[in-house]
């Protein structure tokens, strides 16, 4: 058998005959904006929004594939009108479409029922001057503008529901990790929603961080999600949380997954970790093939021929071997 090596052990060209592996979903950086707001300048003030987008943001960056590094907070006075449109804008910026974002809004919100259009408002927002407030419209102006490969944005807030225009679930994991996605999910519908008692989190935000805790799953499916804060907050409290797919903004029928820390960059696919193992037992052949021909062409050194040992004589032995003239 013959054999080149490399001279590592290994035989050479090995890599370019292996099968090309891949994760099958493009998996880039995590980005968390969270927005959470009590202590307005002209709205009542509410008791638990930034303990509420506290709490999530901790369960995000501590169990799920988020980091501390690249979360986004603005909070009570930073969180002004022209701060949220900036940080949005700039997530529209630097997000490429192998990345993941993630938006959390715990404030108040408002309804325009003769322009049949919801709002965010701001810290620096005025009740009935809408001018001040963030409008659903620009909202999704700006997911639209984000390429990003999932967007799922939590609105702990009134009216908030006016941000849907059309409901799509799907099943099939793999397949809808996949292809970009653009989900939402809210505290209710077009309606009030409950802040809580104080010091407490609000019903929604409450059912939010106890799922997310209590989940096990290596990956989390948003649709899931959504289902059991919908079934958990309408049973139990007077608003209807609702969560869906986005219509108009890039949303190709995949889903968002929480992804538990150590899964953050985890292949699922099997046909990928079948070529992965395919191609560790195919080194490892070689690298067996390989030891066996080196030693084959490895020069044999035979051992030296055994001297024959002299048997030790006596005296008279010698005297009678002793020809003339020797002493």
């Amino acid at each position: 058998m013959s054999s080149h090596s490399d001279g590592n052990g290994t035989r050479a060209g090995r890599a370019s005959r292996e099968k090309k592996v891949q994760n099958p979903v493009p998996l880039g950086i995590n980005y968390l904006l969270v927005i959470g707001i009590d202590q307005y300048q002209h709205c009542p003030k509410l008791y638990n929004a930034v303990k509420d987008a506290t709490d999530v943001t901790g369960v995000l960056t501590e169990k799920y594939q988020f980091s501390k590094q690249l979360t986004f907070s603005l909070f009570d006075k930073a969180a002004t009108q022209d701060n949220i449109i900036a940080a949005l804008k700039d997530l529209a910026k630097k997000v490429t479409p192998k990345d993941t974002v993630l938006i959390y809004f715990s404030g108040h919100g408002e309804y325009d029922e003769v322009l049949d259009v919801g709002y965010w408002i701001p810290v620096d927002g005025r009740l009935g001057k809408i001018g001040s407030f963030i409008s659903f419209d620009l909202v999704m102006k700006v997911l639209k503008a984000v390429k990003s490969h999932h967007t799922f944005i939590i609105a702990d807030s009134c009216y908030s529901g006016t941000l849907f225009t059309e409901k799509s679930l799907n099943k099939v994991l793999n397949r809808l990790e996949q292809k970009p996605s653009r989900w939402l999910i809210t505290a209710g519908r077009n309606e009030l929603v409950l802040d809580g008692k104080p010091g407490d989190n609000s019903p929604f935000a409450d059912s939010v961080l106890w799922h997310l805790r209590n989940n096990h799953q290596p990956r989390l499916r948003v649709s899931q999600f959504c289902n059991d804060i919908i079934e958990d907050v309408g049973k139990n409290y007077d608003q209807v949380p609702r969560g869906a797919s986005l219509k108009g903004v890039g949303d190709r029928g995949g889903e968002f997954m929480f992804r538990l820390k150590e899964y953050t960059l985890a292949v699922f696919d099997e046909e990928v970790a079948a070529a992965e193992e395919e191609n560790r037992k195919r080194n490892l052949e070689e690298e067996k093939e390989a030891t066996e021909a080196l030693a084959e062409t490895r020069t044999t050194i035979e051992p030296a021929p055994k001297k024959e040992e002299t048997p030790i004589q006596s005296m008279d032995d010698l005297r009678k071997g002793r020809k003339k003239g020797e002493r």
